[in-house]
Formats: C-alpha cells, sequence, structure tokens
C-alpha cells in the first residue's frame, strides 16, 4: 500500500531488496532439515550475516579503515600551488564539523564507520546536512536513514536520531543530503545494491558449514565407534549377541563418553574400534576455507587481512594492505570527494577550495612503505625535515625548515647537463684509448710522423 500512495506522489519507492529482512535480523539463522546436506541456511538479514565471522571481520577492517580518512577543507595557498588546510574564520568551524564533531551524537570516526557499514548493508549511506536558515551555513551532519525519494521534487523523506529523539525531514532538498550507493547500482544509477544481495549465496554456505560444524562440536567433536561382536570370544556359550544388547552397551558406551569419562570399558566379548573422518567431515573442512577465500573476494579484503594467510598469493602483508588500499578503499575515497565537494561547497569553489580525505593515518598502518615516502618527499624537496617530523607529531629542531634537492638531477638542454654529457664522453675516450694500449701522446708522436 506504502508503494502504491508512493506512485502517484510521483516518488521512487524503496526496492525490496534495500529493505532489510526484520525477521531474519532478529531471528538466528535456523537449520533446515534433518541431516547434513540439508540443514541449510539461508542467510539474508544483517545479524544473520554478521554471525558469520569472516564477514563480520572483512565489514569491520572497512568500516574502521574509512574512519581513519581525515576529512579536511582546502584552499590553494597565495600563489596558486598546492592545496594547504583552510583554518581560518568560519573555516575553522567547517573543519571542526567535519574532523570532530559532526553532529552531538557521533564523532566523525564513528560518522564514517556507520555510513561505510550503511553502504555496504543497506546500499546506501545517507547524511543529512543541517544548514543555519539565515546564511545556509553548514551546523550538523546527521547519519540519515532514507524513507523514500522524489523524483518529481528531487526531494528525500528522511528520519535521524537526535539528542532526545527522533527527527523527520518529509521533503529534504537533494542539495542537503549526501549519498553514497554502493559500487553496484539499480537501473537509473541512483539506488545502491547491499552487498548482501550478492553475497546471500556465499554467505548461506559459510553459515550451513558453520552449523554442521557447531553440531559436531556439540557433540564433543567425537569420531564415530563402531560396537561390534568379537567372534573369537563369542557371547556366551553356543550363543550370540542379541540385536538389543548391543545396543544397550553402545548407549552405555555414548553415556561414557558424553559425560567425559577418560577411561571407559566395553563387555569383554564386544568389540570397539574407532572410524576415522570420513569424505564428508574432510570435506567440511575444505568448504568453510572456501567460504573464507569467497567473503574476502566479495568485500574486497585480502585474505591475510582476514586472519588467513593459508594459499595466499600475496608474498608480505604489506602487499596484501596495498592492495586493499588501492582496490577497495581508494574508490570508496573518490565517491565521498565528489559527493562531498558537490554538496558542502559550490561551483565558484571549484579550483579554489576542495574537501580532501586525507590518508596520512592510513600510512602508518605500513612502516615500510611510509619511510619510503617520507625518503622521496625530503629528497625531492616536497617536505622539510621539520615538516616531516610534525607529520609524525615530533618537535622540530634548529635548521629543519631547510629544503633540499638531489644535486643529480639537471634540467634537459641545460649547461650542467652538457658539460656532463662532454665529461661523460671524454672519459669515454680515455679509456677505450687506454683499452688499444695507446695515450695520447703516443697519437700525437703518430701524427708527428
Amino acid at each position: 500500500m506504502d508503494n502504491f500512495f508512493r506512485y502517484f506522489r510521483r516518488e521512487a519507492a524503496i526496492p525490496d531488496s534495500l529493505t532489510p529482512d526484520k525477521a531474519a535480523e532478529e531471528q538466528p539463522p535456523q537449520p533446515k532439515g534433518g541431516n547434513y546436506g540439508k540443514k541449510i541456511v539461508n542467510v539474508r538479514g544483517q545479524k544473520a550475516a554478521l554471525s558469520i565471522a569472516a564477514f563480520h571481520r572483512a565489514l569491520e577492517i572497512r568500516a574502521t579503515t574509512m574512519g581513519q580518512l581525515v576529512i579536511e577543507f582546502q584552499r590553494r595557498n597565495a600563489n596558486g600551488g598546492n592545496f594547504v588546510p583552510f583554518l581560518y574564520g568560519d573555516a575553522q568551524r567547517f573543519n571542526w564539523l567535519l574532523q570532530v564533531r559532526p553532529n552531538p551524537l557521533m564523532s566523525a570516526t564513528v560518522l564514517m564507520q556507520q555510513a561505510e557499514i550503511e553502504r555496504v548493508m543497506r546500499g546506501n549511506a545517507y547524511i543529512y546536512i543541517e544548514r543555519n536558515g539565515v546564511d545556509g551555513s553548514v551546523q550538523a551532519l546527521w547519519l540519515a536513514q532514507c524513507g523514500g525519494y522524489d523524483q518529481l521534487t528531487d526531494t528525500y523523506s528522511l528520519t535521524y536520531n537526535v539528542p532526545g529523539g527522533v527527527q523527520t525531514v518529509a521533503a529534504a532538498p537533494s542539495a542537503d543530503v549526501i549519498h553514497i550507493p554502493n559500487t553496484f547500482r539499480h537501473p537509473g544509477g541512483m539506488q545502491g545494491i547491499p552487498t548482501l544481495v550478492y553475497a546471500e549465496r556465499t554467505l548461506s554456505i559459510a553459515a550451513t558449514n558453520d552449523g554442521e560444524t557447531l553440531n559436531n562440536a556439540s557433540k564433543g567433536g567425537k569420531m564415530k565407534i563402531l560396537l561390534q561382536e568379537d567372534k573369537e570370544k563369542g557371547f556366551g556359550v553356543g550363543g550370540r549377541a542379541k540385536a538389543s544388547e548391543i545396543r544397550k552397551a553402545a548407549r552405555t558406551l555414548q553415556d561414557d563418553l558424553d559425560q567425559g569419562d577418560d577411561v571407559i570399558s566395553v563387555n569383554n566379548v564386544l568389540q570397539a574400534s574407532v572410524i576415522s573422518q570420513n569424505a564428508e567431515q574432510m570435506q567440511l573442512i575444505e568448504q568453510r576455507g572456501f567460504s573464507v577465500a569467497e567473503i574476502a573476494r566479495l568485500m574486497g579484503v585480502p585474505k591475510p587481512l582476514l586472519m588467513d594467510d593459508s594459499n595466499s598469493s600475496y608474498k608480505t602483508p604489506e602487499a596484501a594492505l596495498q592492495s586493499f588500499m588501492t582496490y577497495t578503499i581508494q574508490p570508496a575515497i573518490g565517491l565521498w570527494e565528489d559527493e562531498l565537494n558537490a554538496k558542502l561547497l559550490n561551483e565558484w569553489d571549484f579550483g579554489k577550495r576542495r574537501i580532501h580525505l586525507c590518508e596520512r593515518n592510513l600510512r602508518r598502518l605500513d612502516p615500510t612503505a611510509q619511510a619510503n615516502l617520507d625518503k622521496l618527499h625530503l629528497e625531492t624537496g616536497v617536505c622539510s625535515v621539520n615538516e616531516l617530523r610534525a607529520a609524525h607529531d615530533m618537535p622540530t629542531i634548529e635548521g629543519g625548515d631547510a629544503h633540499y634537492v638531489s644535486t643529480n638531477l639537471a634540467e634537459v638542454g641545460s649547461e650542467k647537463l652538457r658539460a656532463a654529457s662532454s665529461g661523460a664522453a671524454a672519459s669515454q675516450g680515455n679509456n677505450n684509448n687506454q683499452q688499444n694500449g695507446k695515450s695520447d701522446d703516443d697519437g700525437k708522436k703518430g701524427g708527428d710522423k
């Protein structure tokens, strides 16, 4: 009925795939069937998905990594060169909202973390921009839930938490809504599709394997035991064991095992043998490893970052981290920067001011890469010693403000390059003469003759 009225309001209904399955969210996944191979666990809701360790960890890594980004308001410096932090006047308040406290309920780190979770789990992240009614300046940034989008008026229906309750905005202009959709989107490109939609089968397989593992663990993880009559001893004079008597002995043995007894006894005319892991159990172990790899692919998080380095193609943890930053985090940064600049600035700021997501906190995750980058910046004159020390929260030193450039570099066509080339040619000529057993004096003597 709600979608029916949305139609007459020219309002785009939220696809069913974007609406979380409340029942699945509230209830843990329940196995179906009576034996292995039929105990299929269907994972559709957020709570069920987060109960899978690999998926939970992958989502946590993505969210915490995005939370470490520093959102910085920048301007070009006085000579029109590089962008530098803009910290004066109203820009100081603006940076406070972006970097410290976007609203009274959340820090900037938490806002970014939760927005990334919303983007992955629901397909879209929405942030409502609360503006001053007089000058339009930004007063707060609120993580919001979207109830619908009206294509005719280009407005969103939003709700968000505020101190003491919930605030509703029936028709928020799109200019006041930061909308970060997931990578894959519905036709038209407006609404993102939750990763859960594509991960449903993979997560269901993982949950099914976890359920079977839990089932085995609840039984103590014991091997199966075969109990049978010892034919050499028989079961009494001229008699054989009755099926009921063997079952009774089996139940007694099972009770002893369930109680955790280390030493158990078996009727002296019965023989007990342990059945080793069967092919089905071995396959279960392999499937659990396969599920971790599939979840890693879906979430764009390398297996080593999920605490699984088995059969890893990455030679070092640094290589895995670099792959994660290049192929997962960088595209997300591009989405955020485009939307933040479009919604928080205006077209007249283009080329003069910008909102930039700085990665300096992320470089600390790879000390080797950071050290190489610092060396490069120092040798090329990009940074001074004191600037590098400040970036690492170290005090400045006397004489550390100078910039250095490697003297091995020269401008193409410059006198220095020609002199170096001439020197190299002369040196090469002398070497050739020496190799031929001649000197310059020998050459002169030969010419006089």
